[in-house]
């Protein structure tokens, strides 16, 4: 059993529940506060959640998770933040974020258990695994449940290359994003899709080519990806939409920036991550 040990003080007369939700605590997490007494006291003494508080009591609430092992994977993993509560990996583009069918026992969480043990992996953004880059994990279910919050904002910003001249300096692309058929792991923009919003700005034009500066605003599988081809000019190294691999092997997508108000200590974080060299050597003809 892993445990984290937090301390709050109520900001308001009410019950600790309604507390507990202003910090962010889920409904699901309030629930598994609930299970037994003992994970929750109020000034030093067990309390349940519907118990009355005053403004300055102090909460004090033990997380408890119960991972399940899994297999080690032999691969070393770019550890660019790391504390109690929230990790951020500079991750390479040869590795699946989770375990899948094609991907099992070598994703990023079988290469985190060499690291961490037996941990419950919780990813607060996702990249596909040909995607390099600046990617956050949750270390509790505190840290995850504000992330997975409307309140909770996270600054993502990527480089790409791509085939052709995009004549745009900059501009939002908002069209929603659905499965080309129900079974198909492909997307597309599609009127009855999920709402996909991202914004782009041109850094450099090449001869056939562009360099392009991406934020998402929403994050739908396959979004810079889809709406990059809707444009007319696919990610180089993507031939799952358009793009050509004759130059670089996977798509040419780099996570370069992440943002966050740390969801326990409330300091900004920043973190920048560099062009990877196969990205690099598109551009330095």
């Amino acid at each position: 059993m892993n445990k984290r040990e937090l301390l709050y003080f109520a900001v308001f007369d009410g019950t600790v529940e309604d507390n507990l939700r202003y910090y962010g605590y889920s409904s699901e997490l309030i629930k598994r506060l609930k299970s037994r007494l003992g994970l929750v006291k109020v000034n030093g003494h067990d309390a349940i959640l519907v118990a009355n508080i005053k403004k300055g009591d102090s909460i004090y609430v033990c997380l408890e998770d119960y991972p399940k092992p899994r297999d080690i994977f032999d691969k070393e993993v770019n550890i660019v933040y790391d504390d109690e509560d929230i990790a951020v990996i500079d991750k390479s583009a040869d590795i699946a974020v989770i375990e899948t069918r094609l991907h099992y026992g070598k994703s990023l969480a079988n290469a985190l258990q060499k690291v961490w043990g037996d941990f419950v992996y919780r990813p607060i953004n996702r990249l596909d695994r040909q995607t390099s880059g600046l990617m956050a994990v949750a270390k509790n279910a505190y840290a995850h449940s504000v992330f997975s919050s409307k309140k909770s904002v996270i600054t993502r910003k990527y480089l790409a290359v791509v085939h052709g001249i995009l004549t745009t300096d900059s501009g939002v692309i908002d069209e929603p994003i659905g499965r080309v058929s129900e079974n198909s792991v492909l997307r597309k923009v599609s009127a009855d899709g999920q709402y996909a919003r991202t914004n782009f700005q041109v850094v450099e034009r090449f001869d056939d080519r562009t360099l392009v500066s991406f934020e998402l605003d929403t994050g739908r599988t396959h979004q810079i990806r889809v709406h990059s081809a809707y444009l007319g000019c696919p990610l180089m190294g993507d031939d799952m939409y358009g793009g050509r691999i004759d130059e670089i092997t996977r798509h040419a997508l780099h996570s370069c920036y992440i943002s966050f108000t740390h969801p326990v200590t409330n300091a900004r974080i920043e973190l920048f991550s560099n062009m990877p060299e196969d990205m690099k050597k598109l551009i330095e003809r």
